[in-house]
């Protein structure tokens, strides 16, 4: 029986599209277009992953940081770097709290993490995000109070580098053995590969990977059974 069980936040725990998707729409609406024209602002978007209202997968807003997305978009923009990751974050977190509403579960999420806690199972949230802005919506949907740790790239190296994954093993005094990571992109596999069990929700991964469609079905594989 595994010991621990580590997640990715969007797409796994909660619903990307009802997050990012707004929080960076609103982003490109609102303070871009005071920028860019409209053919530089489609250019952005593309960049990052963003592509007729729909986030693309795996791509830099489905598996990066605030930060990749920045160093993205800002050579489109008469700002430095830094200053445009500033305004990246500062949008998107005031519309996150001013859109908290928006953030939902994904289904299933809140039974899964209560049954893992009951049966003793430590639980850990690993994510490209800040830590500030994961708790926020983990705590608005319910969730953090059955995790154990919750990790941002502002914490460690941000995934795929295995860092973040090696920081929380030695938070919680787990073994690699002990733990199985789920995750929902390319991302979340390259930064487990190697090191823990791994089980894709969704998404396409290589045959070798174990797959699941639904949280719940971790419940009825034999990771946590007795």
């Amino acid at each position: 029986m595994k010991r621990g069980i580590f997640f990715d936040k969007d797409g796994t725990l909660l619903k990307l599209q009802e997050t990012w998707l707004h929080a960076m729409a609103h982003f490109i609406d609102h303070d871009l277009s005071e920028w860019l024209n409209d053919g530089d602002i489609a250019d952005c978007s593309a960049a990052i992953g963003l592509v007729d209202g729909q986030i693309l997968p795996n791509s830099i807003i489905a598996s990066g940081t605030l930060m990749d997305i920045a160093n993205d978009m800002y050579r489109h923009t008469d700002m430095d770097a830094q200053t445009f990751y500033t305004r990246v974050k500062a949008s998107v977190t005031s519309y996150l709290a001013e859109h908290i509403h928006e953030v939902t579960p994904m289904d299933g999420a809140e039974t899964v993490l209560k049954a893992l806690k009951e049966k003793g199972v430590a639980v850990a949230v690993l994510t490209n995000d800040e830590t500030d802005i994961a708790e926020m919506m983990l705590e608005h949907t319910g969730l953090l109070s059955y995790v154990d740790l919750v990790l941002g790239a502002d914490q460690t190296k941000a995934k795929p580098d295995p860092d973040m994954l090696i920081a929380a093993l030695k938070a919680l005094e787990l073994s690699r053995e002990d733990v199985v990571y789920v995750g929902d992109s390319l991302v979340d596999y390259d930064f487990s590969k190697n090191l823990v069990d791994f089980v894709g929700i969704g998404g396409t991964f290589p045959k070798s990977v174990t797959v699941i469609e639904h949280l719940d079905e971790l419940l009825s594989g034999t990771w946590f059974q007795n």
